[in-house]
């Protein structure tokens, strides 16, 4: 059982069955071989028998242009991005490169530097943004700095990363912690939260979407209207007569067909609003022009040719950095968007006692010789620190507690406080000897290796334990973890252990277990079906890890599948994990940003997702979240339930 990932915040939308409808016009509308009196490729839908009709090119218009007795042949409304659920539906859109998914536009990459906010996949990635950091923190200060560090929308205080209290997002959440829910938004009128949260109304030709009391709809675009009542080909035809504009030439922005080509503004040509980074193109949509100038990136210090605070001047913030070292240290140009910083020449050597790096190698006075002071014992060379010699001797230390034979103490005995020191490890350990200044310790044999984890130095080479194997814990996959030895004591704790586990991930899953009891209580229906009120789950802690391991292996190897990377079944994952008990089945989702949206998914599908969750035979259940913004879907939900 599997629920059907999210793309991007955008929820169910709703589409054109293209299959039905070509069925419909095929065999229950009258298919081929059935006359209608007039030529093919007539508006009524059906397709005359052969020889009615003039063959031409097959267009995406709901009629048989070719005279094959198939209508729209070679276009798939459910994959093709110009004819999306319906002929004329382009996913084109700007910044973006798009794709048709079972009929539905959606984003499929962004440019670089541009992003999709707002879930439309119409107006293709609208926001303009460069990322530098993947979200935002209070403890790197860019929780406070006016930007837009990870380019969602949101900024300082409004970005949930930062604050626990946010404007108000469409999402079924109180964002804004006033105790209402979505209360900024108009679910009754709003095409692109139509009914709930993130369903977006579909385009149709000639047609700009709407949604009216909860239920998409659409307007017909000025001079077209819709003379079938189809909803699929949005407003087919012409509403009045065009009368040809003398002169006309499409290039102005006014709405107006001046060409009677059916056509409205398809020459106009954009100008520019904005300058340096911020000039942008205009637009022109339903006759009406619009130019908004780009937002200021930051300020004008990156030398780069670009006025990116677009006051008109490029760079002027620019500050130079610095290239060369010691005597040859210069600071940087910015020219015409280009740095130059060129190294000075070395002054020469560095053998004297200035503080100064003559030769620029980045060191100072590394090639002083030093002189000596004091005699004997006290003997001593001179050093040089931040460009000043000194050079002081050294005076009796009042011991001759060293294995050196010089009388370090000045009373005529050498090494006479010696205190005999050891030498080896473990069993090899001895006690050296000191006989006329020469220090001698020979450590014993070595009794064998140093494979187990006790902190004795068994091979004598001066290393502990370092032939010592690490075992595994944990459930094999993802989870399995390697045990250490520190000081003599073996530990080892899976990964998907409560001590190692992230707590804002334990605290999603918690979520997950609370709104799946909710939904057991109050009765749910799961595909037309009512299932009465059960018992509560309780959370199992070996289901829990099952579940911990198969999000995280989703995760960080890019997959959505019941499956393992390693060819595992869930009830082989649920067994390793140590549950005892019948592992009944297995829910993922991934997508869902929210623990009560990945539960929705759940209780909307029509793949036995519900019928799980309200299964009266399971007791128990593990839930599992994991997140890893390289992935696809990033946010990965895994319930495995028992009993």
């Amino acid at each position: 059982m599997r629920a059907t990932p999210w793309i991007g915040s955008r929820g169910t939308t709703l589409r054109l069955d293209a299959c039905a409808l070509l069925a419909c016009l095929l065999v229950s509308c009258g298919g081929k071989g059935v006359s209608d009196g007039e030529p093919d490729g007539s508006a009524d839908g059906t397709v005359d028998v052969a020889g009615d009709c003039e063959a031409a090119a097959e267009e995406c218009n709901y009629l048989d242009d070719d005279c094959d007795g198939v209508i729209d042949n070679g276009f798939d409304l459910e994959t093709d991005p110009a004819n999306c659920g319906a002929c004329g539906v382009s996913c084109d859109a700007e910044h973006t490169t798009a794709a048709c998914v079972d009929s539905v536009c959606v984003v499929e990459e962004c440019e670089a530097g541009w992003h999709d906010v707002d879930g439309d996949p119409f107006n293709g990635c609208e926001y303009e943004c460069e990322a530098t950091a993947g979200a935002e923190s209070p403890d790197d200060g860019t929780c406070t700095d006016e930007l837009d560090n990870d380019c969602d929308g949101r900024i300082d205080s409004e970005d949930t990363d930062c604050s626990d209290c946010v404007s108000e997002i469409c999402n079924g959440l109180d964002d804004d912690c006033d105790d209402l829910v979505d209360e900024d938004f108009d679910l009754d009128a709003d095409p692109l939260n139509c009914g709930a949260c993130g369903t977006a109304c579909s385009h149709r030709p000639h047609a700009t979407p709407t949604c009216e009391e909860g239920t998409c709809s659409f307007m017909c675009d000025e001079g077209w209207i819709d003379a079938d009542g189809r909803a699929d080909n949005g407003c087919e035809e012409r509403g009045d007569p065009c009368t040809p504009v003398p002169g006309g030439t499409e290039t102005a922005c006014n709405g107006v067909d001046e060409d009677c080509d059916t056509l409205f503004d398809e020459d106009y040509v954009s100008t520019t609003c904005g300058v340096g980074a911020c000039a942008s193109p205009s637009t022109c949509v339903g006759g009406v022009e619009d130019c908004t100038p780009g937002t200021p990136a930051g300020g004008d210090s990156t030398c780069d040719g670009v006025d990116d605070d677009c006051d008109g001047s490029d760079d002027e913030d620019y500050v130079p950095t610095t290239c060369g070292v010691g005597a040859c240290e210069r600071d940087s140009t910015c020219t015409g968007g280009a740095v130059d910083c060129t190294p000075g020449t070395p002054s020469g050597s560095d053998s004297s006692c200035n503080g100064v790096d003559d030769d620029c190698d980045g060191s100072d006075d590394e090639d002083y010789v030093p002189t000596t002071c004091g005699v004997g014992a006290c003997e001593r060379d001179s050093t040089c620190t931040g460009g000043a010699v000194d050079c002081t001797p050294g005076s009796s230390t009042g011991t001759d507690d060293d294995c050196d034979g010089v009388d370090d103490d000045c009373d005529g005995s050498a090494d006479e406080h010696w205190t005999a020191s050891t030498c080896g490890d473990g069993p090899c350990r001895r006690t050296a000897t000191c006989i006329l200044g020469v220090f001698d310790c020979t450590p014993g044999t070595p009794p064998g290796t140093d494979d187990d984890c006790d902190d004795v130095d068994d091979d004598c080479d001066g290393s502990v334990d370092e032939h010592w194997m690490a075992p595994t814990c944990g459930a094999s996959g993802q989870c399995e973890a390697t045990a250490t030895c520190v000081s003599g004591t073996e530990s080892c704790t899976p990964r998907g252990d409560d001590s190692l586990w992230p707590s804002s991930w334990a605290s999603l899953e918690a979520g997950v277990v609370a709104q799946i009891n909710a939904e057991r209580a109050a009765g749910a229906f799961c595909n037309g079906t009512w299932y009465p009120p059960v018992a509560s789950l309780t959370m199992d802690t070996s289901l829990r890890q099952a579940s911990r391991c198969h999000s995280l292996d989703m995760a960080e190897n890019d997959f959505f599948s019941h499956t393992g990377s390693d060819g595992t079944a869930f009830w082989t994952r649920c067994s390793r994990a140590g549950y005892s008990g019948f592992a009944a089945g297995e829910n993922i989702a991934a997508g869902q940003s929210s623990a009560a949206a990945a539960v929705a998914s759940w209780m909307s599908s029509t793949s036995g997702h519900c019928e799980m969750i309200m299964n009266s035979s399971v007791t128990e259940v593990g839930i599992g979240y994991a997140y890893n913004s390289s992935a696809r879907w990033r946010r990965y939900w895994t319930a495995d339930f028992g009993r």
